[in-house]
């Protein structure tokens, strides 16, 4: 493999995020070599955004690329230069903007490399990306960056709340709503026109949506802001009912967050606390770490 060009090497990253063993081992190996020497002008955003997310999941999936990508210093810093090199009116693209800030997340790089790559794509998102026509799934992603690196900009979030608005919360997934609202509390926004909308999305969805993860995010998020929705929590509280320990979704810390939600809601029936009981005791015979101690 030559990576000749910037395209090359983005789209070659790209499609072998889906090898695995050596072959994967040997392009990711031999991208950070030749990531210094492509000229850094060649990289469109879509480029910049494909290089990066496949690095951030290679990084993810094992320890082995986690300790390549650290051992080479040069990496963290050409790869921060290239997203800092993208002219704010060439990130326009929702899609672009929040894939990189998804990565971003997902990579183990310096408190300064990190601050200075969302303070780059939050200027774009307040001041370039269309208010109409985000997705969702962009928008809870960019959420997610923010509490993440726990980065406050109020002009972003009313961006935010502005294009989720106009999206009505039309494609909005269980996650999706889960990963806003939390995210909404790890920042301490209780932006009431996202929340609503977030609301009204949930109680649309058919119970089967929600996994042990979404229910934990949304239920963490909504009693962390103090948000009463009667109706909706009501709703949440049955699908919780439904939860088995043979779920291999469901974890200790799943459990405790929505066992905690309900008690600060002081929300949650009898029937519903016993359930919540089972399940736990059912890890704890399991000898669950996540409950260790307990």
């Amino acid at each position: 493999v030559a990576f000749t060009t910037s395209k090359h090497m983005a789209w070659s990253l790209n499609a072998a995020r889906h090898l695995s063993g050596e072959e994967s081992e040997r392009l990711f190996a031999l991208a950070l070599e030749r990531i210094h020497a492509l000229d850094e002008g060649t990289y469109g955003v879509q480029n910049v955004a494909l290089t990066l997310n496949a690095i951030a999941t290679f990084s993810m999936r094992s320890e082995h690329f986690r300790r390549l990508l650290r051992e080479d210093e040069r990496a963290e810093q050409r790869l921060v230069q290239l997203v800092l090199s993208q002219r704010l009116e060439d990130l326009n693209s929702w899609q672009s903007v929040s894939s990189m800030v998804n990565a971003a997340v997902h990579l183990t790089w310096s408190n300064a490399s990190n601050t200075a790559i969302l303070k780059h794509l939050s200027q774009a998102t307040k001041t370039q990306l269309p208010a109409h026509g985000a997705s969702p799934q962009s928008i809870a992603m960019i959420a997610n960056g923010l509490s993440h690196f726990s980065y406050k900009d109020p002009a972003v979030l009313a961006m935010l709340s502005t294009a989720l608005s106009a999206a009505g919360g039309k494609g909005l997934s269980a996650q999706g709503i889960g990963v806003v609202v939390n995210s909404l509390y790890r920042m301490g926004e209780r932006d009431e026109g996202m929340l609503r909308v977030c609301c009204a999305a949930a109680l649309l969805l058919p119970p089967s949506s929600f996994g042990p993860q979404s229910l934990a995010l949304l239920l963490n998020g909504l009693s962390g802001l103090g948000w009463r929705d009667d109706k909706l929590v009501g709703r949440l509280s049955r699908v919780c009912m439904q939860l088995t320990p043979q779920d291999p979704e469901l974890l200790p810390q799943h459990l405790a967050n929505i066992v905690n939600s309900y008690a600060r809601m002081g929300q949650g029936s009898e029937e519903f606390f016993v359930h919540m009981a089972f399940l736990i005791t059912e890890f704890l015979e399991r000898g669950s770490v996540g409950f260790k101690g307990v």
